[in-house]
C-alpha cells in the first residue's frame, strides 16, 4: 500500500512518496509494475502539489490598508485669484493650488499678498484674503475645524445639523458656531491679536480670558 505525502511550500512545490511496504514484496505486483508505479506517481501527484500551492496563496491575509475607509467629507477649492500655494498633508513641498483641488484633514493653503481663495465644504464656505495661512485641522461628517495662523478668513455656515461642529482656531482663542451664520477672522502676523466680526448668527469664543457667547451682531 502506498502512503503519499504532498509537501507544499510558498514559492515552490514538491511531492514526496513514502512506502509502507516495498512494492516488490506486495502479493500480485511484479517488480516491473512496481517500477512503473514509481515513475508515474510523481507525475500524477505533481499537479496536486501545484494546485495546493495556488490555493494556499489565495488564503493569505490581505493588506489591511485595502480596507481603509475614504474621508467622510472632502472640501474643494472653488475659487482662485493670484498666487495661492497648497501643501498636502504628509508632503514637505508646497505646490501651486488648482481649481477644484480636493482638500481634507491636514492640508494647508497659503495666499500671497493680493491673492484670494475659496473652499467649499458641504454646507459651509471659507474665503481667504491675501497673506492668509490656513490649515484644515479636521474635516469629517461631524467636525469641520480650521486653523488660521495669520491673515483674513471669512467662514459662512449655511446649515448646522444636530451634533455637527464648525470651529476656527486662532493663536488667541477658539471660535465655535452655535448656529448658522457668517464670521470674519483677522489675525495679526505676529499672532498677538485676533479680531472677530460676527455678521449674522451666533458664535462661542473661548480664549485666555474665558468664554464668551456673541449673539446676533450686525455691521454696516
Amino acid at each position: 500500500m502506498f502512503r503519499c505525502l504532498v509537501v507544499v511550500g510558498r514559492g515552490n512545490s514538491a511531492c514526496r512518496i513514502a512506502h509502507a511496504a516495498s512494492p516488490g514484496n506486495q502479493p500480485g505486483v511484479s517488480r516491473r509494475t512496481a517500477d512503473r508505479l514509481r515513475c508515474l506517481l510523481p507525475l500524477i501527484l505533481f499537479p496536486i502539489a501545484v494546485l495546493g500551492t495556488s490555493t494556499g496563496q489565495e488564503n493569505f491575509p490581505q493588506n489591511d490598508n485595502q480596507t481603509e475607509n475614504p474621508p467622510g467629507r472632502v472640501a474643494r477649492i472653488s475659487y482662485l485669484k493670484g498666487n495661492v500655494s497648497f501643501l498636502r498633508a504628509g508632503v514637505n513641498e508646497w505646490s501651486a493650488a488648482a481649481l477644484n483641488f480636493p482638500v481634507t484633514t491636514g492640508d494647508r493653503i497659503y495666499t500671497e499678498k493680493g491673492a484670494r481663495a475659496e473652499l467649499e465644504a458641504g454646507s459651509a464656505t471659507a474665503r481667504l484674503a491675501g497673506s492668509t495661512d490656513l490649515v484644515v485641522t479636521a474635516l469629517d461628517d461631524r467636525v469641520m475645524q480650521f486653523g488660521v495662523e495669520q491673515g483674513t478668513l471669512r467662514i459662512t455656515v449655511y446649515q448646522l445639523s444636530s451634533g455637527e461642529t464648525v470651529e476656527v482656531d486662532t493663536p488667541n482663542g477658539t471660535v465655535t458656531f452655535s448656529e448658522p451664520g457668517s464670521c470674519r477672522f483677522d489675525v495679526d502676523s505676529s499672532g498677538d491679536r485676533s479680531d472677530i466680526s460676527v455678521y449674522h448668527g451666533a458664535v462661542e469664543i473661548v480664549g485666555e480670558g474665558g468664554g464668551y457667547i456673541l449673539p446676533l451682531v450686525r455691521e454696516e
